[in-house]
């Protein structure tokens, strides 16, 4: 598996790449720890940034709270 921003970043650049795309009207829509990843992403000066961000039930606690909690399960 790949690094996570890398693989959402070549995910924003496929739709950016159409010709009947706007490129600064591209929002995300994520659910759980993905709304992690996205707000990464997005703080992260991307070349391509999100018009807008849709975070559906982000994690309420540290990702290491997550990861272990994930892994002890």
């Amino acid at each position: 598996m790949g690094n996570p921003l890398d693989e959402l970043a070549g995910a924003v650049r496929t739709p950016a790449g159409q010709p009947f795309v706007r490129q600064g009207r591209i929002f995300a829509l994520t659910n759980s720890e993905r709304a992690l990843h996205a707000l990464n992403y997005q703080v992260g000066s991307p070349t391509l940034p999100f018009a807008g961000l849709v975070l559906t039930a982000p994690p309420g606690r540290p990702v290491g709270s997550v990861a272990r909690a994930q892994l002890a399960a």
